[in-house]
């Protein structure tokens, strides 16, 4: 009887490890069949005129995204100041398919996975991680703004990636201060963090009903990415950029939110009195006269939060309502 509870035990051990191992591999990405060169490529891409500094650590290349070159005419200055700051860069545009392409060329393990994903944002998402791994350089939303030239920062970073404001994490996301943002990041090639967030978009995928986007890919999965492997990079080769460097305002439609929470004096029964202090310094600011919402001098950039990823619901800029656009040509050869 013993010889055969043993016999038992380890028969379903042999079946827990073998079940074990298939998931493993099915989660596992294998990058064999990779396509290399211009397949991964965008169509549109472009060398902005003028001279260009020395070069710095992460590549002098721009990164932006549409579903298509058909964009609505509101994102027109916006994308423009990112060429207007930045002569003799590469300016890279990514459609809707530019992004499949390289997904499927570059990537194809993850081909499956990105489309199922629910709906566009989520891909969008993912992709921003992938070309920065991929190709290194500066990703921007098309809703970003530069004030200045990102000459001295690619000179001086390795890889660093903006945070929200600090009203945001603290009265808007659920996992406090910092809320890493991916709206504006810059990166060398190949960098490790990048490397381990491709490999960790699995861990965040929903089982049997997917999980919100934020959490899926976007802030608040970046955010605990960020939190769980900082640990293993210096503050020279990984930076989290201040939200005045990247993205100094708050966004707009959510400020009369912030201000009745604070008017309202409600508090979270668990908060610490670290979180409570936190609190009363942002109210304090929030509801002073002295109050603006404008960037900083020490900003590079800033983000306008129109929401692009969400639905008509929540549409403060109304771009889901767009009736005017622009070709991307329109801007790349002014």
């Amino acid at each position: 009887m013993s010889r055969l509870c043993t016999t038992w035990k380890l028969g379903v051990c042999t079946v827990i490890l073998i079940i074990t191992f298939i998931v493993y591999r099915l989660h596992t990405p294998s990058h064999s069949h990779r396509t290399e060169g211009s397949s991964c490529l965008p169509k549109t891409r472009y060398t902005i005129p003028g001279s260009d500094v020395k070069r710095g650590n992460i590549p002098h290349i721009i990164h932006q995204t549409w579903s298509s070159h058909s964009i609505p005419f509101i994102f027109k200055q916006w994308m423009h100041s990112w060429i207007s700051h930045h002569p003799g860069w590469q300016y890279y545009f990514w459609t809707d398919s530019d992004i499949k392409h390289l997904i499927a060329n570059c990537y194809p393990y993850f081909l499956s996975t990105f489309n199922n994903y629910p709906d566009t944002g989520y891909r969008v998402d993912a992709f921003r991680y992938f070309v920065l791994y991929e190709f290194g350089g500066v990703y921007a939303d098309i809703d970003s703004e530069a004030l200045h030239s990102l000459n001295n920062l690619t000179n001086n970073e390795f890889c660093i990636i903006g945070q929200e404001p600090k009203e945001h994490a603290h009265f808007l996301g659920p996992l406090g201060i910092p809320l890493v943002s991916n709206a504006i990041m810059a990166c060398v090639q190949r960098h490790k963090f990048f490397r381990e967030v491709i490999d960790h978009l699995y861990d965040h995928i929903g089982w049997y009903s997917w999980n919100d986007i934020l959490y899926a890919t976007g802030p608040y999965m970046l955010t605990y990415e960020y939190k769980h492997n900082r640990h293993k990079y210096n503050f020279t080769t990984l930076s989290l950029a201040s939200s005045e460097l990247f993205l100094p305002t708050i966004d707009e439609s959510m400020v009369d939110i912030i201000k009745r929470t604070c008017m309202s004096g409600t508090v979270d029964y668990f908060m610490s009195t670290s979180e409570l202090d936190v609190r009363k310094e942002l109210c304090n600011n929030i509801m002073s006269n002295t109050f603006h919402n404008n960037p900083w001098k020490v900003s590079l950039t800033n983000h306008h939060w129109t929401h692009t990823w969400a639905t008509k619901v929540h549409d403060p800029w109304a771009v889901k309502n767009a009736r005017e656009f622009f070709d991307i040509e329109d801007i790349l050869h002014v």
